[in-house]
Formats: structure tokens, C-alpha cells, sequence
């Protein structure tokens, strides 16, 4: 009984008296949000769940939440009767209660949920800092291989074929910034020029 209670003391998060109930709050920038998701039992957390969502339309945080709470509680199949957000649902639901506490233990499982959510969103722009920074590497490496005065941020690659010295064509592929650009790329039918010159 004693390891028992030592065990349920370590995993008690909050009031006791909590049970029931799902944590899901929300933070973004201009390109994704950042979701966690946790569900409570007798004040403690029985599921966490961090989630990103790529904004396609600049949606809003009240848009992307009302999603996302109809999505998580179906996928995790929820019956809770209660869901605390930071910010309000404009989706209205018979299943469940929508509530923003303000003080108390209510308010630190939103705190905590927040700080979740804010952890994966630092995480992220750590991981987006350590790829521009290793491009960079990349071409600067380039640049000085090549002896270049500026860094090769836009790359345009030309190549000619003929066909038995006949029906001369050309094609460019470009790269900005390291990367295809396969908008930029380009194809042309030579006519001024006759023979495989």
C-alpha cells in the first residue's frame, strides 16, 4: 500500500477532485500552430500529445482550436465532459463544456498545457535556426571553392543538346538559396543557330 501511495503521489499533478477532463491550448506563428493535448484522470495526466499544424489560409488560433478539439477528442476517442482551452471555442457541442479557468489548479493544467505547447514550438525554430544555418555553410563553402566575391545565392545551370547536329535545344535548371527552383526552370527551342555550335 505505501509504494502504492508513493507511486499516485509522483504521478498526481493537480487537485485530486480534477478527473474527467481535457487540456488543449494552442500558440503560433505566421506559417503553424502548436497543439498540446492532455487528458485527466483524478489529477493526473493520463495522455499528452504535442501536435503542429502547417497554416494554409491564415487561419486563426480560434479556427485551428475548434478543429483541433473535434479532431483529438474523436481520434483519442474522449467522452470528457469537460475541455479547458487558453482561448474560447466558437464551436458549441452538447458532448462538452468549454471552459477557460482563470485561478487555481484549473488554471495550472492550462499553464502547463501552454508550456507543452510553447516547448514544441521553441523546438521547432531551434530545428528551422540549425537547417538555414547549415545551407549557408553549404554555400559559403561553394563560394569560397569557386573563388566567388558573393555568396552563390541564385545558381542557374545551363545545358545545350542537339540531335545529330540537328534541332539544337537548351534547358536551366535553377537553385536559389541552395535549393531547386522549379519554377525558374526553362526550356528553349533554338532557332538562330543552325548546325551542333
Amino acid at each position: 500500500m505505501d509504494l502504492l501511495e508513493k507511486f499516485q503521489s509522483k504521478s498526481l499533478v493537480v487537485n485530486r477532485k480534477l478527473t474527467n477532463i481535457d487540456v488543449i491550448t494552442i500558440t503560433s506563428t505566421e506559417t503553424d500552430a502548436f497543439l498540446n493535448y492532455l487528458q485527466i484522470k483524478e489529477g493526473a495526466i493520463v495522455f499528452s500529445k504535442n501536435t503542429e499544424v502547417k497554416k494554409k489560409l491564415e487561419e486563426t488560433n480560434e479556427e485551428i482550436l475548434d478543429l483541433a478539439v473535434a479532431e483529438l477528442r474523436s481520434v483519442y476517442h474522449s467522452t470528457n465532459p469537460e475541455v479547458y482551452t487558453n482561448i474560447p471555442l466558437s464551436l458549441k457541442s452538447d458532448d462538452f463544456e468549454n471552459v477557460i479557468p482563470q485561478i487555481g489548479d484549473k488554471k495550472k493544467l492550462v499553464d502547463l498545457s501552454l508550456k507543452n505547447a510553447l516547448y514544441l514550438k521553441r523546438e521547432k525554430e531551434i530545428e528551422k535556426e540549425a537547417r538555414k544555418s547549415r545551407k549557408n555553410e553549404v554555400l559559403a563553402i561553394l563560394q569560397q571553392n569557386l573563388r566567388l566575391v558573393q555568396l552563390p545565392r541564385i545558381i542557374e545551370c545551363f545545358d545545350n543538346s542537339n540531335f545529330q547536329g540537328t534541332n539544337p535545344v537548351a534547358s536551366m535548371v535553377r537553385f536559389v538559396d541552395g535549393k531547386p527552383d522549379k519554377k525558374g526552370y526553362r526550356h528553349f527551342n533554338i532557332k538562330t543557330v543552325t548546325g551542333p555550335d
